[in-house]
């Protein structure tokens, strides 16, 4: 699949960010345990099972779309020179920590996927966004709470969850993603696909 990316018909400023998909049976395993989770009215904004992905970079709220095309070239460039490659999802927990929950994660392993998340970064800098100013921890966001003590029916199923092995991502592609904010949630749409390179056969 060769990438392209055309701003016609986006507006003039979009929420973006930039991620790798997670395929369609990692993800409805997530979603199932989501749902063990999920309780009638707890309150928690649990993420929907199409929205699960793996953030590498965050670009704005409001992105000037005449700069993407840019960006996505020099993306095109790390996709071509990075193998494709997997990623075990296992374990899970929450940020900052139990007492002070915020959000609900599952952790994530691969020594190339912190390669990746540095090149991004790197090259988004390059392009003149933002830099980030905590340091990559690989995750993926399954729940956002309102208040800490919403966690606490939750521990017990975390605490045991610590070495739960989830499945593995093969990550082929880098995504640019437009987020569409909305009282109903968030949708993404993909603006950008770029391939990774095949594997090297020994």
């Amino acid at each position: 699949m060769a990438a392209s990316f055309s701003p016609a018909n986006l507006p003039d400023k979009i929420r973006a960010f930039i991620a790798l998909d997670l395929g369609e049976e990692l993800r409805a395993a997530i979603d199932r345990w989501i749902g063990d989770l999920r309780g009638p009215r707890d309150g928690i904004g649990w993420v929907r099972a199409a929205n699960l992905h793996l953030t590498l970079k965050f670009l704005g709220e409001a992105i000037d779309t005449t700069r993407l095309a840019g960006l996505v070239e020099a993306l095109k460039q790390i996709a071509a020179a990075t193998s494709s490659f997997g990623i075990r999802v296992h374990g899970a927990g929450v940020f900052p920590n139990p007492g002070r929950a915020r959000i609900l994660w599952i952790g994530l392993d691969s020594s190339e996927l912190i390669t990746i998340a540095r090149r991004v970064e790197e090259i988004c800098v390059r392009c003149g966004f933002a830099p980030e100013r905590r340091s990559f921890a690989a995750h993926l966001t399954i729940g956002r709470l309102r208040e800490p003590r919403q966690f606490e029916p939750l521990r017990p199923a975390f605490e045991s969850a610590a070495g739960r092995d989830f499945g593995v991502i093969q990550a082929r592609e880098i995504k640019l993603y437009r987020s569409v904010l909305s009282p109903a949630g968030a949708a993404y749409h993909t603006i950008a696909t770029l391939p990774l390179a095949a594997p090297a056969r020994g």
